[in-house]
């Protein structure tokens, strides 16, 4: 669950083009409208309209911190590599201002979202892609890759409720073809939650996740636990891992002391409960070796009700204080 690339410990591992996830004509993958039925929302379009807000940040972030914090929210949640995780917006300032190496004061980031989708009402989002941070205390620009979920504000826009910098260790390849796909299919019957109780369900789900990876191991855990179409950060060529076979294959092999586990501290979701997104810290060992991160997973609810990973990254933390 938790990627590394150039600034975590372990490793476990584009421009967007106008349409990629083949939405031109306005139908889903498979040829089911995009427009979710009875919901009053035109899902191709609000996909296009998350896209422009989430181009919109990258410009304001490539100017520096300023410009990046202010498309988040005030309570928003802000992943760094190599960094705790900084919860609101003014932590997230504080960490920009004094960031660790080879982050340096004044570094502007940018990006390109190779992926983006929002909920059937339009109420929540996320977005993905690759990433580059320029000013950074280093002579090159640094690659990396982000998630960034969002949701939309009583005036109508789109701001960040959590953000996620995963360092990349290679140059980002090419995208395949028919790249993405919607998550509007079948998923037009959603009514509203109670979204503090659903959060509730969701870190459960998550907590669930965890122990079958101590269980059971993290290719069966994440076999179990990912959506088919779910896609994780890969750390550069290839961007990402895409497909829960291709998912649980890449983690084939590890040694039998290798362990991943990890523990859910927060979630958000949204109105309808069929979108939404857990934040906590996670623990990689080898023997002796131990390595410690945080992630950003991104979980979306089928028409049965179970909520299953479709996007899933992180990066490094200090490790704890204490003897």
């Amino acid at each position: 669950m938790r990627t590394v690339g150039w600034l975590a410990i372990v490793a476990i591992g584009a421009g967007a083009c106008a349409d990629p996830q083949g939405l031109q004509d306005g139908t889903a993958a498979g040829g089911s409208p995009s427009f979710a039925a009875g919901s009053g929302v035109h899902q191709k379009t609000e996909r296009e309209t998350l896209r422009d807000a989430d181009l919109a940040h990258a410009a304001a972030a490539a100017t520096g911190a300023a410009g990046f914090l202010s498309f988040l929210t005030d309570d928003a949640l802000f992943l760094l590599p190599r960094s705790p995780l900084a919860e609101g917006k003014a932590a997230a300032a504080t960490l920009l201002a004094a960031p660790p190496f080879p982050f340096a004061p004044g570094m502007k980031m940018s990006w390109s979202p190779s992926f983006v989708d929002v909920s059937v009402d339009a109420r929540v989002g996320y977005s993905f892609g690759n990433a580059t941070i320029v000013d950074g205390g280093v002579p090159d620009v640094l690659v990396a890759q982000y998630i960034a979920f969002w949701r939309r504000q009583a005036g109508g826009e789109w701001k960040v409720e959590a953000w996620s910098l995963s360092g990349a260790g290679a140059e980002p390849g090419g995208l395949p073809p028919f790249f993405g796909h919607p998550l509007d299919d079948g998923r037009e019957n959603f009514t509203p939650v109670d979204m503090a109780a659903e959060e509730q369900r969701l870190l459960g789900v998550d907590a669930a996740f965890a122990q079958a990876s101590l269980d059971l191991g993290s290719a069966e855990a994440f076999r179990m636990f990912a959506d088919q179409h779910a896609i994780v950060l890969a750390g550069g060529d290839p961007d990402f891992i895409i497909g829960r076979k291709a998912i649980f294959e890449s983690r084939l092999g590890t040694p039998p002391d290798f362990v991943l586990s990890w523990t859910p501290k927060l979630a958000g979701v949204g109105p309808l409960g069929d979108l939404g997104f857990t934040v906590g810290n996670y623990v990689v060992s080898q023997g002796e070796q131990k390595g410690f991160g945080k992630y950003l997973t991104i979980w979306q609810k089928s028409p049965n009700g179970a909520w299953k990973f479709v996007q899933d990254g992180g990066s490094s933390t200090p490790p704890p204080a204490g003897p």
